[in-house]
């Protein structure tokens, strides 16, 4: 079993532009290395054939 959890990052005003250097550091954070690890877990599941991958993200704003 894999339970990533991730979560965080600059909080950011969502009436504000996202610049490019925040978009990357969240998806970095809350996707990318999730994916890495789930590629990295998933041969030793098949071969015990069975698994479960849990991924918890979260994220910080000012207002919604």
């Amino acid at each position: 079993m894999l339970i990533n959890n991730a979560g965080g990052g600059r909080p950011y005003n969502l009436d504000a532009p996202l610049d490019a250097e925040a978009w990357d550091e969240a998806i970095g954070l809350n996707f990318t290395a999730a994916r890495r690890l789930a590629e990295s877990a998933l041969p030793a599941m098949r071969r015990a054939r069975w698994g479960r991958i849990i991924t918890i993200t979260g994220s910080l704003a000012l207002k919604g």
